[in-house]
């Protein structure tokens, strides 16, 4: 089983590659599969009091941030256990319709067995405000 460390440093060398797909799309992104691969096919996320489960529930996550583009930030921490590694980490939504642009702060916490991301906890901060925004899409 990984130490709490390689558990962390794995995540985090993954968030760094997808950051550096970003940095090579010109910093914002849309969301795509391609973004999902270190997660299970089974792998199910909980976002907005909200489930999606496996490769369609990834497709649904994805769909439901169809309307923004996504500027990932920096990770402003980071910890885990033996299965669990929580991210804490600065975004911003910038809403395609009008360009009005949210920043905000995402704690995701993930369940990790041999390096394949298993669950996924997603927390936006305010989430009342992101809330509001989202609802305006």
């Amino acid at each position: 089983m990984p130490t709490p460390e390689e558990n962390v440093e794995w995540l985090l060398d993954y968030v760094r590659g997808a950051d550096a797909k970003i940095e090579e799309a010109g910093g914002t992104t849309e969301i795509s599969a391609q973004q999902f691969d270190a997660y299970d096919d089974d792998t199910v996320f909980y976002y907005d009091r909200k489930s999606y489960r496996g490769r369609p529930g990834i497709q649904a996550f994805i769909d439901l941030l169809a309307p923004f583009d996504i500027e990932f930030g920096a990770v402003i921490d980071a910890y885990g256990s033996a299965e669990r590694v929580t991210l804490v980490i600065r975004e911003a939504l910038t809403r395609k319709s009008d360009g009005q642009r949210f920043d905000y702060v995402r704690t995701a916490t993930y369940r990790i067995a041999d390096q394949v991301i298993k669950e996924c906890w997603i927390v936006d901060a305010p989430p009342e405000e992101l809330a509001l925004y989202n609802a305006a899409s």
